[in-house]
């Protein structure tokens, strides 16, 4: 009972750090499980049980194995706002006790080509909701926890933009949304319903009902059956749905919309990376350039090369381009030739000699009174 009060008391002091919603339910369950195993009162937790959950994660916490290190991040920072919110010593979760194992890096997955993602988008036409949820979702490089939570009042249409709840941060951010995805959302607001009756769910007390009621109306996607608001696991049914549709041979899902944006923006449309930076809300280009873009390292190194020779003045080791091939000079009455026939030219042009002509004083048959003669 004492560890009910006090997670409870916990999601209070996380709602007062200022976490989101998925950080806190995230957390929660952490501390739960973190309870459970060392099966003590959270007063009378000391150094020892934070070192028995590490090793439990590390070795069979994720149903019989360890679990990976995206997982093992928020699991320990979660044990280390529970010490915070309990008072206990800081030495016990500094970097050298919490400290995440070094792994190697994933490979990269699948990328979306320009034109499999326009077929995907072509392929969700057929639907006017499906639509407007995917074209959203590419044009505006948001998250699908973002896209889940918008709101019909988080839509500029005058400004064409676009506010989200950033879930990395819980801050509010603005981003311009291009005139294909608004022009979508006004097709998909003319057909959008919600069912006239909605009941109560098993479990959900008539309070929690009501507020879901109220966060329908204002929600702007809806899910299928007109009951609640669009969640994660609708957008990944319908990226299934329309990749297979539009034949693409790899599995698809949200982030793979995100990632395709920025690469398209970058390699196609030219785009800087501050650019992508200010539409995808990353805090650090560095991401950006790990996940999502490859930078021509041969062409980079020589651009770091000759850049810094030619501050330092030091022009000597300066890479050299392969010299143009040198024209050997005219002779004199090659030259005398080109220019003759470049007066020939601009009196065809005038109308001054007809094509004939042209052809005797190039070919060198006629006599110098002809000549001066196609001058009067």
């Amino acid at each position: 009972m004492k560890n009910e009060t006090h997670i409870q008391k916990f999601r209070n002091y996380l709602l007062g750090e200022e976490c989101s919603k998925g950080t806190i339910h995230s957390y929660t369950k952490t501390i739960e499980q973190f309870l459970e195993l060392i099966n003590k009162n959270s007063e009378d937790i000391d150094q020892s049980d934070i070192q028995r959950f590490k090793i439990y994660c590390n070795t069979k916490g994720n149903n019989g194995k360890p679990y990976d290190r995206n997982t093992l991040v928020p699991k320990y920072s979660a044990i280390k706002s529970f010490i915070r919110y309990l008072g206990k010593p800081e030495e016990w979760i500094n970097k050298r006790h919490l400290k995440v194992r070094r792994i190697e890096p994933k490979p990269k997955q699948h990328s979306l080509t320009p034109q499999q993602a326009q077929d995907i988008l072509k392929a969700s036409e057929i639907d006017i909701r499906d639509s407007a949820i995917l074209k959203v979702l590419y044009y505006t490089s948001i998250r699908r926890a973002e896209l889940s939570n918008l709101n019909l009042a988080d839509i500029d249409y005058t400004n064409q933009t676009l506010t989200t709840w950033n879930m990395k941060g819980n801050r509010s951010v603005e981003r311009p949304i291009h005139s294909i995805a608004l022009e979508s959302i006004k097709a998909y607001l003319k057909v959008r319903a919600i069912k006239p009756t909605i009941d109560r769910r098993k479990h959900e007390t008539q309070e929690q009902c009501d507020n879901r009621k109220e966060d329908i109306k204002k929600a702007l996607f809806l899910g299928r059956s007109g009951t609640h608001r669009l969640g994660k696991t609708d957008v990944s049914t319908l990226l299934k749905k329309y990749s297979s549709r539009a034949g693409i041979p790899f599995r698809v899902n949200s982030h793979m919309l995100r990632h395709a944006f920025v690469t398209h923006a970058y390699y196609e449309l030219g785009w800087t990376l501050k650019d992508i930076q200010h539409q995808t809300k990353h805090k650090s280009i560095d991401v950006i350039i790990a996940h999502y873009v490859d930078i021509d390292k041969v062409a980079y190194k020589k651009k770091y090369e000759d850049g810094f020779h030619r501050l330092s003045n030091d022009e000597e080791h300066i890479s050299k381009e392969e010299p143009e091939p040198k024209l050997k000079p005219k002779t004199q009455p090659e030259q005398e030739a080109i220019d003759k026939t470049d007066k020939y030219i601009a009196l065809l042009k005038d109308g001054l000699i007809g094509k004939d002509d042209f052809i005797k004083l190039v070919s060198g048959n006629v006599n110098k009174d002809d000549i001066t003669s196609f001058y009067q």
